[in-house]
């Protein structure tokens, strides 16, 4: 309780919510959740774990880790139309790859590229979080692309 006002973590209102959304709304929402909250597919799966016969939650956890394919931002679904119109593979999007989730990832050529846009990538924590990514893909033997 906050005031007198009862609240709930950002985990928790996305499993609390993950029922009455359709998938391209949860998945908008998780963005949201990871990119001005900070949260993480694993915060996501303590509630769950907590709550297994939550509504939804099968949904998203189908979301959380990668299961569903996502692109998020006019950036990553041009790219993904280029691609195709290039006949080049279509990758991965928006996966969870080692703790983080990455733009695009071709597993089978240990390739990750990494979108950048002002928009997502403009603080200092989106700074950091893609060298993160940079340095989680060479770890896992990536090439990595921006």
């Amino acid at each position: 309780m906050l005031r007198g006002i009862a609240i709930t973590t950002v985990p928790r209102t996305l499993v609390d919510i993950a029922a009455v959304l359709d998938i391209d709304e949860l998945i908008r929402v998780c963005h949201e959740a990871d990119v001005r909250y900070r949260t993480t597919p694993p915060q996501v799966e303590v509630v769950l774990v907590r709550r297994p016969r939550s509504p939804g939650a099968g949904k998203l956890r189908r979301v959380l880790w990668g299961d569903v394919q996502v692109s998020l931002s006019k950036l990553e679904r041009g790219f993904l139309e280029r691609l195709g119109e290039e006949k080049l593979p279509v990758p991965e999007t928006n996966i969870v790859a080692t703790e983080r989730r990455v733009d695009c990832r071709w597993r089978e050529h240990g390739v990750t590229v990494e979108l950048i846009s002002y928009r997502y990538h403009h603080t200092r924590y989106a700074w950091e979080q893609d060298h993160l990514r940079a340095r989680e893909a060479y770890a896992r033997g990536d090439a990595f692309r921006e």
